[in-house]
C-alpha cells in the first residue's frame, strides 16, 4: 500500500512490523528508534521553524486579502462593508505579527477574519 501525498513511503524489514501499531504507519508520522519504529517526537527547533513557516503563510494570505481592500479605500471606491473587513484584516494581522513562536508548540493564532464572498 502506498501512503497519501505529502506523507513518506519507506522500506522496513517485516519482522520489524511485528513490533509496531501498523496504524502508526500509516496515520501518523513516525521513526526508526531504539529498534524499534516509532511516532515521531520533534525538537524545540522544529516545533520552532514549523511555527515559523505557518506564521510566514497567514501574514501572507493576510495581505493578500488586505492588498485589494487597502486599495478601494485609497481610489475613495470601497463600500462599508469592504472598510470594516478591512479593519478586521489589519487587525488580524497586527494579532498575528504579535504572536510569539518561540513559544511552540504552544502558541495561540488569531481567529481568521471572514471574508466576502
Amino acid at each position: 500500500m502506498l501512503v497519501p501525498i505529502d506523507l513518506s513511503v519507506t522500506e522496513v524489514n517485516a519482522s520489524i512490523l511485528q513490533t509496531v501499531d501498523k496504524d502508526t504507519l500509516i496515520e501518523g508520522e513516525w521513526m526508526y528508534r531504539d529498534g524499534k519504529i516509532q511516532p515521531r517526537i520533534y525538537s524545540a527547533e522544529e516545533y520552532h521553524e514549523a511555527a515559523a513557516m505557518l506564521k510566514e503563510e497567514k501574514q501572507r494570505q493576510a495581505e493578500n486579502k488586505i492588498a485589494p481592500l487597502a486599495r478601494a479605500v485609497r481610489l475613495g471606491i470601497s463600500t462599508d462593508k469592504e472598510k470594516a473587513v478591512l479593519t478586521e484584516w489589519e487587525t488580524y494581522s497586527v494579532l498575528l505579527n504579535r504572536v510569539d513562536i518561540s513559544a511552540a508548540p504552544d502558541i495561540y493564532l488569531p481567529k481568521t477574519p471572514k471574508y466576502p464572498a
